[in-house]
């Protein structure tokens, strides 16, 4: 695989305060013409204490808007949160939890002049990975990981589509061991790249590398296609497709201390099985944002030739920053 470095435009969105010391999970996407960045955060440590989610909205990606909440409340915690457009608005998807990775719904919100009014609640044991992405039969199709049963640990990697017209989400899980009551992926966060009908979903594997998981029919049936040959840490991954047709996946690679210390992003050609080319986005401390040594947990957005990647910045005691990496396409590896 091709290697090369982006020189790093890195901002940091929002940075741990003493109201809220703990945050992680960025999204980034985009929202009417300008960009949404969002986040959860906590008022003790991860998922605990009052966890809402947070976000800040731009028109430009340059120029950010102040800090607002999404979702909160003392009855569950709210991690993590996916958003999409439709034809009726900007929706945010928003796992309720009872506890650390307890996931009970999901909460969909609706973004209003005067603020974010909830829609629906959705009886789903689900947490989103990645945005909803449009299908050919005009369904929706997002990746994630679902529980056996509301309450319990969600180790099941999953997808979630929700057919047109229909307001309720089904969950697909993938087919594994977990059908026999064996969970060898303790944290199964799934990634979805998607061709027509044709999807591949890249799930999060702390024991080696990505499970590769195929599916021919939009996201309804899904086959399991082994390890994939991609060299990440245990870590969320993300994918997608750039304007160019050029497939993209992000990911912790495996360094020597075994650390989330480098973020890094693959390319492979329009049709192409194969990445072959790859870039750092970031490694180890960045002095000019004053944030690191990790990043992890990315998400991505495309608007107008600039690829929009947001991740955890984590730097000492764990405390933990929403970093934005600016990323022109024209100076990505062909």
């Amino acid at each position: 695989m091709g290697r090369g470095a982006v020189r790093p435009d890195i901002r940091i969105l929002c940075r741990p305060t003493n109201e809220r010391p703990f945050l992680h999970d960025t999204s980034t996407s985009l929202c009417g013409s300008g960009l949404y960045a969002a986040w959860y955060a906590c008022t003790e440590g991860e998922i605990a204490g009052e966890t809402s989610i947070r976000g800040r909205f731009s028109p430009d990606g340059e120029l950010w808007g102040p800090v607002e909440t999404v979702a909160e409340g003392r009855d569950y915690h709210y991690v993590p949160a996916s958003f999409y457009e439709n034809g009726e608005g900007f929706h945010a998807l928003v796992t309720r939890m009872t506890g650390h990775d307890r996931p009970a719904d999901v909460l969909e919100l609706i973004q209003r002049p005067s603020g974010w009014e909830r829609v629906r609640i959705h009886r789903i044991p689900f947490l989103f990975n990645t945005a909803p992405l449009p299908l050919p039969d005009g369904a929706l199709l997002a990746g994630g990981r679902v529980s056996p049963a509301p309450g319990e640990l969600p180790r099941i990697p999953a997808a979630a589509r929700l057919e047109p017209g229909s307001p309720d989400w089904a969950v697909i899980p993938m087919p594994g061991p977990w059908e026999r009551g064996a969970y060898p992926l303790p944290v199964p966060e799934t990634a979805l790249l998607v061709r027509d009908s044709s999807v591949e979903a890249y799930v999060r594997n702390d024991g080696g590398n990505p499970w590769l998981f195929c599916s021919k029919d939009g996201g309804r049936t899904w086959t399991f296609a082994g390890e994939c040959d991609i060299p990440a840490a245990g870590s969320k991954l993300y994918a997608g497709t750039l304007s160019d047709g050029r497939e993209f996946l992000l990911y912790n690679e495996r360094t020597p201390a075994n650390d989330r210390s480098r973020l890094v992003l693959s390319l492979r050609a329009p049709g192409s099985r194969d990445f072959t080319a790859r870039t750092i986005l970031a490694d180890g401390y960045d002095a000019a944002s004053d944030a690191g040594p990790f990043w992890h947990y990315p998400w991505a957005a495309e608007r107008d030739g600039i690829l929009w990647v947001s991740c955890t910045a984590n730097g000492p005691d764990n405390r933990r920053s929403c970093a934005l990496i600016r990323i022109p396409l024209n100076a990505l590896p062909v």
